[in-house]
């Protein structure tokens, strides 16, 4: 659990995160910013995309030239940095979160 108080100082933030020096991380949100900037994400973002894209695009199409019907479950629906968000944020709370059965 972190303390109010708590801070990280400039010479320690190497992640050329949006917080000033001095800024209290108060959530888990402000936390995960540090590490996260909208910069970095928005390339994730771009490069998923991008990549995805042309995977689907390289296995799709021979697909297409052999006259087989193609259903829109298989074309790639671009995401966008909330999904992203709301991906890092699942991958980090099943890391944290212990089950009985494992």
């Amino acid at each position: 659990d972190t303390s109010n108080s708590e801070h990280v100082s400039e010479e320690s933030d190497l992640s050329n995160s949006d917080f000033e020096h001095g800024d209290v991380v108060t959530t888990i949100l402000d936390a995960f910013k540090i590490f996260f900037t909208n910069e970095m994400l928005e390339l994730i973002v771009f490069h998923t995309n991008l990549y995805a894209k042309r995977y689907y695009d390289k296995k799709i199409t021979p697909r297409q030239d052999s006259n087989n019907i193609r259903s829109d479950s298989h074309f790639w629906k671009s995401v966008d940095r909330i999904e992203l968000e709301s991906f890092i944020g699942l991958l980090i709370q099943s890391g944290v979160h212990r089950s009985n059965y494992e």
